[in-house]
């Protein structure tokens, strides 16, 4: 949701720094989700600098980024769980979060395929006037074009995957709880039509805490 290319852009280094510290530190699940939730950030830095610069063409490329890569979570997740056992890799169990993964990402292409984008496939800021929920103009905020309330059930999966496959167990339920708890919380504070980027944001900005916690109870 960012408030201005540099928010985003600032929230896009520290998600994807966190997503490659917790790879050196053997956090392979959190790490590849970290990476690829964090590229949200980098297609809203191309949509507000294509707002500053009235560039449609750019708005049209920051837009596909967001929306083809918003339904790859858990196929991150999927190969975070190959990475972190691949001694045992040749275990069809493994190959499990993958595989929901990328049928989950092909249920969201038959979504695209059969949903026309809004307002011409251009995301656009808005805000929302004390009044009613109209989306205007000359805002601090995205809302994105393309259907994304099948994220709620992303997340869902998502959530059960880190709880089935990251140890130790009180690891998993941070992460867990992260997560949950700022889609949750954006979701109480956010209006509906940016409560995606709204939580994109939250979760990237927020990435230096769940990285610190988990790292400290993989010492204890």
């Amino acid at each position: 949701m960012c408030y201005n290319i540099e928010t985003s852009a600032i929230s896009f280094v520290v998600v994807t720094a966190c997503g490659i510290i917790a790879l050196r530190m053997h956090q392979p699940i959190l790490g590849c989700l970290m990476l690829a939730y964090g590229l949200m950030q980098l297609s809203e830095i191309l949509i507000w600098r294509s707002i500053d610069t009235n560039s449609e063409k750019l708005n049209r490329v920051g837009t596909t980024l967001g929306k083809y890569t918003l339904p790859s979570h858990n196929i991150a997740i999927g190969l975070g769980v190959i990475i972190a056992y691949w001694a045992s890799r040749k275990n069809p169990v493994y190959w499990i979060p993958l595989t929901v993964g990328i049928m989950f990402y092909i249920g969201v292409m038959i979504i695209y395929a059969r949903e026309k984008d809004a307002n011409n496939g251009i995301t656009k800021a808005c805000k929302y006037p004390d009044e009613d929920d109209a989306c205007t103009q000359d805002s601090a905020r995205l809302e994105w074009p393309y259907p994304h309330s099948w994220y709620a059930i992303s997340m869902i999966i998502s959530c059960i995957l880190v709880l089935g496959y990251v140890r130790p167990l009180s690891r998993a339920t941070v992460i867990v709880l992260f997560f949950a708890g700022t889609f949750a919380g954006t979701a109480f504070l956010g209006k509906r039509q940016v409560l995606g980027s709204y939580w994109c944001w939250a979760a990237a900005a927020l990435a230096p805490l769940v990285l610190i916690v988990t790292s400290f109870m993989s010492k204890k």
